[in-house]
């Protein structure tokens, strides 16, 4: 599945931001780009859900993860 992604993507040791990330296809994301070791930080507008997603992918994967409240329809935010 690998091969699918660039070469950049798959540099373990380097961090990535997705967004909607708290599940579907974020969350998919988030666990494949973790399976390659790359730290993730989880972005959603669902806070609890993107902290719970992040503890799981960093028990899963032992890589860094953080869960952050994003809203990316609200400037202010």
């Amino acid at each position: 599945m690998t091969d699918i992604y660039s070469p950049r993507l798959n540099s373990p040791g380097t961090g990535v931001v997705i967004t909607g990330a708290a599940s579907g296809i974020g969350l998919a994301s988030a666990h494949a780009l973790a399976a390659m070791g790359r730290s993730v930080a989880l972005w959603d507008i669902n806070e609890p859900g993107a902290r719970m997603a992040a503890a799981e992918i960093a028990d899963r994967f032992a890589v860094k993860s953080i869960g952050l409240k994003v809203d990316l329809r609200d400037p202010q935010a």
